[in-house]
């Protein structure tokens, strides 16, 4: 983990930042999260709204038009005035479906795109811009115990910089907050991304460790201690080995009930 230098640096680059980040920086990144998830939620929506509109008019369209071909169809025979006019009517119908369909398509692109560039923004006049008073700023909503918010943040980190020696502890820390707020499953989905993403990473023990624990939340001793285990076969020069090695020799007696698998 390198957090500890992370601050460092950022009171470095951001002197005017008391702590990384002020107060009332912290408390405008809340309200821009919230605010975000909001349009992300009306945006969506729309577009479902805008769509099944569409999309019945369509549907009705459609219908018309299938009882007028069959209406002339059944009066072929007859040459006369009234199948001329079905016949401009479905010309009619055939113009407007295929304008609908056209307008359906955009509507959907671009309404889709309105939502993947909101779910995608972060806001630069709100979260730091230098990503070490960024990473810096997430580190201190986890400590403050605001999980949300620091979830958040660390998703948006390795959205901005993916690339980053830091994204694969953004992702561990926000697989963290999920830990945190009792909700093992979400933190395994987490976890697995780390692992996945950054295997040659610094992250690695940490997660495995923190990977044991959610295991042993979920009562899945069994994988929890082969978690352990792989930590000290594959990490074997980390300080975390002694932090797994106490944690197996718990895991050989458990409370009663704390195990539903071995």
């Amino acid at each position: 983990m390198r957090f500890a230098a992370c601050v460092a640096l950022a009171a470095t680059a951001a002197p005017v930042v008391a702590g990384c980040v002020s107060r009332a920086a912290g408390e405008q990144l809340i309200a821009d999260g919230r605010a975000r998830d909001q349009r992300l939620d009306a945006l969506e929506q729309q577009l479902s709204t805008s769509n099944g509109q569409l999309a019945a008019q369509l549907a009705q369209l459609q219908k018309s038009l299938e009882h007028s071909t069959s209406v002339v169809t059944r009066n072929s025979a007859d040459a006369g005035a009234e199948v001329q006019q079905l016949r401009q009517q479905l010309a009619t119908m055939e113009g407007t479906i295929a304008e609908l369909r056209q307008r359906l398509e955009q509507s959907t692109k671009a309404a889709q795109a309105e939502v993947d560039a909101a779910a995608n923004k972060t806001s630069p006049g709100v979260i730091p811009t230098d990503p070490l008073v960024h990473f810096a700023a997430a580190k201190n909503a986890y400590e403050r115990k605001d999980y949300d918010d620091a979830r958040t943040l660390f998703e948006a980190y390795v959205r901005r910089y993916p690339r980053s020696d830091l994204a694969d502890d953004a992702r561990y820390w926000a697989g963290m907050t999920y830990l945190e707020q009792g909700k093992p499953s979400d933190a395994l989905r987490a976890f697995r991304a780390v692992l996945a993403g950054y295997p040659d990473g610094d992250a690695v023990d940490d997660t495995l460790l923190a990977m044991s624990d959610a295991f042993y939340q979920l009562g899945a001793c069994g994988d929890a201690t082969t978690t352990l285990h792989t930590l000290l076969e594959t990490q074997s020069g980390s300080p975390l080995v002694p932090d797994a090695k106490k944690k197996l020799r718990a895991l050989q007696h458990p409370p009663k009930g704390a195990c539903k698998t071995r």
